[in-house]
């Protein structure tokens, strides 16, 4: 997938990614099954983590993002997969 910015993701792809996330899925793999290349999503997150410097559509997609993690990383520590 040649996506230069979060909002070039269609729907389909950007709910895969953050259900895989939600779901403990390692970013990397997530990344890989999405088709979104690791570099981007890492591009894309540190420049939406900066809230005064960053566009709606990076800072929605780190926000997104990072909410996913965090459900992930409760599931997989309540070993609830």
């Amino acid at each position: 997938m040649n996506a230069t910015r979060p909002s070039e993701l269609s729907s389909e792809t950007y709910r895969d990614l953050l259900w895989r996330l939600s779901g403990g899925c390692p970013v990397s793999l997530a990344c890989r099954f999405t088709g979104i290349d690791h570099s981007s999503f890492t591009e894309w997150r540190k420049r939406g983590s900066h809230s005064e410097h960053s566009t709606a559509d990076y800072r929605r997609f780190y926000l997104d993002t990072e909410q996913a993690i965090a459900k992930g990383s409760k599931r997989k520590g309540s070993g609830d997969q």
